[in-house]
């Protein structure tokens, strides 16, 4: 498989996990969302999260120990801690007064 470098531009036969990288100096930050676990399957390790009324599917195969009514953190689609109560409802009015929510 071709390569690119992450700062290519020209898309034909990159990859994108590759490209998706950040540059080896490049600062940055990922943000995780904290969502309530409404439903849970076990066998499939998939559970439906929700946050300010809308929800998604999450994997929980990085927090197995999550149950139904837990919060966590999420992010990429992947439920990564469990969080407390608290600790969720202050990440969320914060994200509200930044303007993210």
């Amino acid at each position: 498989m071709r390569r690119l470098s992450a700062g290519s531009r020209s898309g034909i036969g990159e990859n994108t996990v590759a490209a998706a990288w950040p540059a080896r100096n490049a600062r940055g930050m990922c943000l995780g969302i904290p969502a309530r676990l409404v439903e849970l399957d076990r066998d499939t390790r998939l559970g439906t999260a929700e946050v300010a009324g809308v929800r998604r599917s999450v994997s929980l195969a990085l927090c197995p120990e999550a149950d139904d009514g837990d919060w966590v953190l999420v992010h990429v689609g992947f439920a990564l801690a469990r969080i407390d109560e608290d600790e969720a409802l202050r990440t969320l009015e914060l994200l509200q007064e930044l303007g993210a929510g």
